[in-house]
């Protein structure tokens, strides 16, 4: 089930998000590695890689006996090389012999990796995805099962997903995010500019999101979403066990999201606000009173 904490912790059940690339690790003929990123949305078999050390490394075997597998998706061009570099790090390829890295990622890759995917045609000038290589993408996970025709993941896909998570320690088995992993998700997004420090969303980020929404045919020019998207996220919760056939909320599901708002100190035991908790909604409420007043302002 795919999750989101609005900026009041109240969960908003989306779309799967559309993959921009991927890191890879190679492994060549010699028992050597390497780690890289590509700017794909699927994996492209006969790409090894690079670096100097790798691209010698091609040429001696003439390509022959190499794999590249994904170690980790990426979904936005902004955090696309940090997770390139975590990776490098957690495998201390720079100063492990087995690897064919020389460095990490240096701090302009980015620009121009960017740069090089606009070139490419992968790549929006805005940094969204071209309509082409959504639907290639899309094709693509239907044809390997791992989409349905209308979008939704199959059952097993989610479960297999979950597992995982709870093995890795990235969900409990509850299903809810422990706080570390919170905690740590939310300093990310702040660092990456795709959120304040006060919990709500940069303006240029909401434009940018709704921009794409609209030209992925998620959202209505007026704000709201079409039919076939309300129709298909009913069906995803009710698949999921979230709501029931009448659109009520299951009991199951009323249990859990009570338990995660204790959990991250935004509830109390008898269901009250914490008083942390309702000062931060408060701030937030006013803030927002105060920016609409400012627009209506300089109308």
């Amino acid at each position: 089930m795919d999750i989101t904490l609005t900026h009041d912790g109240d969960e908003m059940t989306h779309a799967k998000r559309e993959k921009y690339g991927y890191i890879y690790k190679t492994s060549t003929p010699d028992n050597k590695y390497y780690i890289g990123s590509k700017a794909q949305p699927i994996l492209i078999e006969d790409y090894y890689g690079s670096g100097e050390d790798i691209k010698e490394s091609i040429a001696r075997h003439k390509g022959i006996g190499f794999s590249a597998r994904v170690i980790e998706y990426t979904y936005d061009p902004d955090d696309h090389h940090d997770k390139e570099i975590k990776w490098i790090k957690k495998t201390n390829a720079v100063a492990n012999p087995q690897y064919l890295n020389r460095d990490e990622v240096g701090a302009g890759s980015k620009v121009q990796a960017r740069e090089t995917a606009i070139r490419n045609g992968t790549l929006n000038a805005d940094g969204t995805r071209p309509q082409e290589i959504l639907d290639k993408s899309r094709a693509t996970m239907i044809k390997n099962g791992s989409l349905r025709a209308d979008g939704t993941r199959p059952q097993e896909i989610t479960d297999k997903a979950r597992a995982t998570e709870i093995r890795r320690g990235r969900c409990d088995a509850d299903g809810t995010l422990p706080q570390e992993r919170i905690d740590k998700r939310r300093a990310s997004t702040i660092k990456n500019g795709h959120l304040n420090p006060d919990g709500t969303m940069p303006q240029e980020r909401k434009d940018r999101v709704q921009a794409t929404k609209m030209r992925n045919g998620k959202l209505n020019p007026d704000g709201t979403y079409p039919q076939e998207i309300k129709d298909m996220v009913r069906a995803t919760k009710i698949r999921n066990g979230t709501i029931n056939a009448d659109g009520t909320w299951t009991q199951d599901h009323i249990d859990k999201r009570r338990a995660t708002l204790i959990k991250n100190g935004h509830l109390n035991p008898d269901g009250t606000l914490t008083t942390e908790y309702a000062a931060r909604r408060r701030a937030n409420k006013l803030k927002r009173k105060q920016e609409n007043d400012i627009d209506k302002n300089t109308r």
